[in-house]
């Protein structure tokens, strides 16, 4: 991520306390936005590390935990929860005139033939990955 022009990292497996280490990282100001794709694991971090009245984005649901979260600690952030969908076509149409004319390239990890989309699935869901993993047709 720093090769990628981050100023601080921080590795959720290594640092599993993440949302006190954003707080240290910002003199406990906290993130104005969290993009944050555990769900129901990993809410409570995306909670400590969001500054007062930041914005936590809902996208995904990959950690599996379903011990949830303390709903004081929400709302003692103030923050706003905001879940974010697939959305439409034509969101997709305009994703991806920004994509083209920023010129931005996505970090691509592993691509799978379609023949071996079980693979693919499989190789996700080891966590392994850093980036997309494509399935070409």
């Amino acid at each position: 991520m720093l090769e990628l022009g981050a100023s601080d990292v921080i590795n959720y497996v290594s640092t599993p306390d993440w949302g006190r280490q954003m707080r240290e990282l910002t003199d406990d100001r906290g993130a104005d936005v969290v993009v944050e794709v555990g769900g129901a694991g990993t809410i409570a971090q995306s909670v400590a590390a969001v500054a007062y009245r930041g914005v936590i984005s809902l996208v995904g649901h990959v950690a599996y935990d379903t011990t949830g979260m303390n709903l004081l600690d929400f709302t003692y952030s103030g923050a706003t929860l905001r879940a974010i969908g697939g959305g439409s076509r034509s969101d997709l149409e305009d994703m991806n005139r920004v994509i083209t004319a920023h010129k931005l390239r996505p970090v691509i990890d592993r691509v799978f033939p379609f023949e071996e989309a079980l693979d693919a699935a499989s190789y996700l869901a080891g966590g392994a990955h850093f980036g997309k993993v494509v399935i070409s047709h």
